[in-house]
């Protein structure tokens, strides 16, 4: 896994599994007011899962496999490596931020 994240506003988090760097990821969006609850629910196009939603269930009525509450959201965390580091940027993208400005920190 990835070392560290360190964010646009300078702060850098400790990351000990893959899914830390998505989390950590949704949690400095939803800080910054960027990821609300009218974001969702947000999912990749296609897809048949909500990667945020304001309950921890997908559209087929599913519970979050493995969900973790970003303040009053739920972040879908049941992904590969590749799936989990795919998503973080997706997010970064989808709330208009610059994926340049978050920095890993690799082993």
């Amino acid at each position: 896994p990835p070392l560290s994240l360190v964010l646009p506003d300078g702060n850098t988090i400790r990351l000990n599994y893959w899914n830390s760097l998505l989390i950590e990821v949704a949690q400095y969006l939803h800080s910054t007011g960027k990821l609300t609850a009218t974001a969702c629910p947000l999912r990749r196009s296609a897809a048949n899962r909500y990667l945020v939603h304001t309950t921890p269930q997908h559209p087929n009525g599913k519970p979050f496999f493995a969900a973790v509450q970003v303040g009053n959201l739920y972040l879908e965390t049941n992904q590969s490596a590749p799936g989990l580091v795919s998503n973080a940027l997706f997010l970064i993208r989808h709330l208009d931020e610059n994926p340049d400005a978050f920095k890993v920190g690799v082993r």
